[in-house]
Order: structure tokens, then sequence, then C-alpha cells
């Protein structure tokens, strides 16, 4: 769980998403579409292709020799179960302020982890759960 504040009171209980009176990090809401739209959209200092593949190939492949899990991840081919986005470039970006902690994110349509929505037709689904932890072995 992510703490936050409510009421000045920090709570660990997981809430899903977290209500609006929250107290957290804007990057809790927003961190990707918010950097989608400042660093590929008004800065071009990224092509949208090398801002994805810093969000989730890069990563991935810094993972895999611990978790081989994530050699299915950050890629899109059969057998791979990357999450798919749909969604607006010209319109993306993320809401999120110190002021409103969890503004959502605008402009995303549709949201796929694991061949499920979590967000469709730019709505959040709360009931959705389809993610599932990726561990590396012990040592």
């Amino acid at each position: 769980a992510v703490p936050y504040k409510i009421a000045g009171k920090i709570s660990e209980k997981p809430h899903w998403p977290l209500p609006h009176k929250a107290v957290s990090h804007p990057r809790t809401a927003s961190p990707f579409t918010a950097t989608i739209a400042y660093y590929v959209r008004e800065k071009r200092m990224f092509s949208l292709n090398e801002m994805f593949r810093r969000a989730s190939l890069l990563p991935a492949r810094l993972m895999e020799s611990v978790a081989p899990g994530m050699r299915d991840k950050g890629r899109i081919r059969p057998g791979a179960d990357a999450d798919i986005i749909v969604f607006d470039p010209e319109t993306v970006a993320g809401q999120a302020s110190y002021e409103d902690t969890t503004k959502p994110a605008r402009g995303m349509a549709n949201v796929l982890v694991g061949g499920q929505f979590v967000i469709r037709d730019g709505k959040l689904i709360t009931a959705a759960r389809p993610g599932r932890p990726i561990r590396g072995a012990t040592r």
C-alpha cells in the first residue's frame, strides 16, 4: 500500500482509488502521463517510442537477471504478457498537483493489464485487480 494522509493521519490501509481528500505525492496519480506530456509533447526531448522504451523495456531488461518473469515484460510479441494502453498523444497529461494529489490523468482511453480492462472508454474500473507479482529467486 502507498502511505497517504487523510485529515492529518497516515493510513497504510489500501484504498483504490485513493480518496479525493488523501494527501500523497502527485506522482502517485499520473507519473507516466505527465512525463509523456512534458518530455515528448512539450519539450520534444524524446520520441513517443523512446519514452515507452525507457518506461517499459529498459526497466524490464534491468530486472531480468534477478526476476526471470521480467523477460516477458516491456515487449509486444507472441507469448509475452504485455499490458496495453490506448491514449491520445495530443491530450494525455498528468493532472495531479500538490494541491490535488489524487487527480487522475487525462487522455487515457483504455488500459489493459493481463488482458483485462482497468480503464475502459476513459473510466477507471475500480474492481479490476488483474496484476500479479513477479518475484526473483531468494538468495
